[in-house]
């Protein structure tokens, strides 16, 4: 599955301390490969926005677009909760 970033993402990305950006980068090139690894829990939060588990807790959100998907956000869980 192909993945662009919005411009946002890295705004959210970096203010990530360096351990969870460095985690952050290591789960996506999973998922790169193996988008739907449990460890991942990537799925459709609805219709067209889908989300990605980082660690226990942080998460992305991506939308759909053809052909893939383009990242917008990374956050804590509760950040998570409330924007979805």
């Amino acid at each position: 599955m192909k993945s662009n970033t919005d411009p946002s993402f890295w705004t959210h990305f970096n203010a990530l301390p360096s351990e969870l950006q460095q985690l952050a980068r290591e789960r996506f090139k999973l998922w790169q490969t193996h988008p739907f690894h449990p460890s991942l829990q990537f799925k459709e939060l609805r219709s067209g926005l889908w989300s990605v588990r980082i660690n226990q807790k942080y998460r992305a959100i991506a939308t759909e677009q053809p052909g893939g998907v383009v990242w917008f956000w990374i956050g804590t869980h509760n950040d998570y909760d409330n924007r979805i």
